[in-house]
């Protein structure tokens, strides 16, 4: 559970600038991210847990991972909702 706050303070926080002004990543791209993400927190191991179980709550055997793509997507939303509300000018 350190390892993932660390990687949700340090690691995210640094990928958010880049991801609201440059256009969204390819797939090749997310999937790096999450590869090294995942190798940072199982030490380059086999995964101890499934990808897709870590993002889950602790309730439900997970270990409230960051899900990369939702993050992503959430950043699109955001951007949207920016360029909705920002006045028009000419």
């Amino acid at each position: 559970m350190g390892k993932i706050t660390v990687l949700k303070s340090f690691a995210v926080p640094k990928l958010i600038y880049p991801l609201t002004v440059l256009h969204s990543p390819d797939q090749v791209y997310t999937n790096k991210i999450k590869k090294m993400m995942f190798q940072f927190l199982w030490d380059i191991k086999p995964d101890k847990i499934s990808s897709d179980k870590n993002v889950h709550d602790y309730g439900h055997g997970g270990l409230k991972m960051l899900d990369i793509d939702k993050f992503i997507q959430s950043l699109e939303c955001s951007g949207i909702k920016r360029i909705k509300l920002q006045p028009y000018s000419k």
